[in-house]
């Protein structure tokens, strides 16, 4: 499949197969690639990717009871249980050579690198490019992919968080990957009436 026709494939998947799961060695690549791969300015990547393997099943369950804080009948974020989870969250970033010449010969301010500022970077942009960088890579192996945001943000949140203390900084997204549990059935598309707006509500050309 070429490109297009990857990401068309893409499903939220609900259920992974806890059996047949990937191979650690192949995501390990997967994730080696993306990093490799996907772009940052200025290459200081202000995030870090929390990997949860197959053995972090108490990891998970944590994950998936903090989902369903709003709503605790929700049972739509098991893909918390997949074989990985990744779980994005803000990162203080260390300057490169090039950085450091503009700061210390031209003044410039790069708050991801300062420690008093760097908590500013909220927005998770450039985990979204990651996230999507390795949903390609994935779905080129195969290998299914879920996003999730139904957690305890910050600030306000962090309290929650406690249980997995390797979480010591904003998360912003978490992202799963595995096979989906039946494959003769059709990859979750999203709730009767979750349509997208049509492509002249997003899209302005000017």
């Amino acid at each position: 499949m070429n490109i297009e026709q990857l990401l068309d494939s893409r499903r939220q998947v609900r259920v992974f197969d806890d059996i047949n799961i990937p191979d650690k060695l192949l995501i390990r690549n997967l994730l080696n690639t993306t990093h490799r791969l996907v772009p940052s300015k200025q290459n200081l990547l202000p995030y870090k990717v929390h990997v949860l393997g197959p053995e972090c099943k108490k990891e998970k369950l944590i994950l998936y009871n903090l989902s369903k804080l709003n709503d605790t009948k929700d049972v739509h974020n098991t893909c918390s249980l997949a074989p990985y989870v990744l779980i994005f969250t803000n990162r203080l970033a260390k300057t490169n050579p090039a950085v450091q010449r503009r700061i210390d010969k031209q003044g410039h301010d790069y708050f991801m690198c300062d420690p008093k500022e760097y908590k500013k970077n909220v927005d998770g942009i450039e985990v979204g490019m990651f996230a999507s960088t390795l949903t390609a890579l994935c779905l080129e192996k195969e290998i299914d992919v879920s996003f999730m945001k139904c957690f305890p943000h910050w600030p306000g949140g962090q309290h929650y968080w406690k249980e997995l203390p390797f979480v010591d900084e904003t998360p912003f997204l978490t992202m799963s990957l595995g096979y989906r549990k039946n494959k003769q059935q059709p990859r979750h598309q999203g709730l009767v009436g979750e349509d997208k707006p049509e492509v002249n509500e997003v899209i302005n050309w000017i």
